[in-house]
C-alpha cells in the first residue's frame, strides 16, 4: 500500500507539472478543475501513505483552502505533522508554519500551499523509499 500511494504521489506531482505547462490550452475553468482534482487525489494518497484517510473529499472553498481532515479517532503522528509545519496551514484564525502537532487531526491549506504540500511528500516519500 505504501509504495503504491508513493507512486501515486509522485504521479500527482507528474500532472500538476503538466498542467502548469498547460499544453493542451485548456481554459482557465478547466485548468482550475482539473488542478483541484490533483490536488484532491495528491492529498488522499498523502494520508495513506501515512497510514490514515481523509475525512470528506478535498474542495478548495471560496477562501481559497482545502480541508485536510483526517477520520475520527486519527492522528498526523510525527512524520507527517513535521512535514506540514514545514509549510503555510490553519488551525484557527491566521496561517502559520511549525505549530501542527502530532496528536491533532485536521489543518486547513491554502491551495497554493498544498500544491508545495505535495511536492515537498513527494520528495520525502522518494527519500524513505530510497534508504530502506
Amino acid at each position: 500500500m505504501y509504495h503504491e500511494a508513493k507512486s501515486k504521489v509522485i504521479q500527482i506531482v507528474n500532472t500538476l507539472n503538466y498542467l502548469q505547462a498547460n499544453p493542451e490550452g485548456l481554459k482557465p475553468v478547466q485548468l482550475g478543475n482539473a488542478r483541484e482534482y490533483a490536488i484532491s487525489i495528491g492529498l488522499g494518497m498523502i494520508a495513506e501513505s501515512f497510514n490514515v484517510s481523509l475525512r470528506d473529499v478535498v474542495r478548495i472553498d471560496a477562501n481559497g483552502e482545502v480541508n485536510f481532515f483526517l477520520n475520527p479517532g486519527q492522528t498526523f503522528g510525527e512524520d507527517l505533522a513535521a512535514l506540514l509545519s514545514e509549510h503555510y496551514t490553519r488551525t484557527g484564525i491566521q496561517a502559520h508554519k511549525g505549530y501542527v502537532m502530532p496528536y491533532h487531526s485536521w489543518v486547513m491549506i491554502n491551495h497554493f500551499e498544498a500544491e508545495k504540500f505535495i511536492r515537498t511528500v513527494a520528495k520525502y516519500l522518494d527519500n524513505e523509499t530510497q534508504t530502506v
